[in-house]
């Protein structure tokens, strides 16, 4: 049986491409890059292990507020929060107790629009509040540090939003998830 020139073009185009699909792959778990992947949509990713914020410390729990909106925190430690604040008054939610040493560091909550919609995140402790997301996000220590990080909602706010936390050292935003194996 002989094929036609088109077919046997067809054929090697083919081959071509599984040839490279292959070889993507396997270069991939060879360097090490398809380690760690996301159950949910296996999305290649990892967590930043430089972040200061740490799932095993968050004093935020799944729950019901009772006042509208509702707050579930995910296995990775993205912070959902839903709903409406019913109350007349704002109100923090405590998400986690930080001690900085000495040092610069950035903060970002990993959420858009915050503050322009009436909610967003902030450090605070006796002497001084640092808010993630909009003006300036860096800030330097002199000395050890210990923050309460808060989640903050305005009175009779809607939200439908995902705080993904982060505080890195330095003065460039850290992400929460890192592409690949997380180094």
């Amino acid at each position: 049986m002989r094929l036609s020139k088109t077919t046997k073009n067809a054929l090697l185009i083919g081959a071509g491409v599984l040839a490279i699909v292959i070889l993507v792959g396997l270069l991939g778990f060879a360097t090490g890059g398809f380690t760690e992947t996301n159950p949910e949509n296996w999305e290649l990713y990892s967590i930043n292990k430089n972040n200061y914020f740490k799932l095993d410390d968050y004093t935020v729990k799944t729950s019901n507020s009772g006042n509208g909106y509702s707050i579930s925190v995910d296995d990775y430690g993205q912070i959902k929060v839903s709903g409406k604040n019913e109350t007349e008054s704002a109100v923090e939610i405590a998400v986690q107790k930080i001690t900085l040493p000495a040092g610069t560091y950035t903060f970002t909550s990993g959420a858009t629009g915050t503050s322009n919609n009436g909610y967003n995140m902030c450090l605070k402790n006796s002497t001084q509040t640092i808010h993630a997301d909009y003006g300036d996000n860096t800030f330097t220590l002199e000395s050890q540090t210990t923050f309460t990080a808060y989640i903050n909602i305005g009175a009779e706010k809607t939200c439908n939003i995902t705080f993904s936390p982060v505080i890195v050292e330095g003065e460039e935003k850290g992400n929460f998830f890192n592409v690949g194996s997380g180094k």
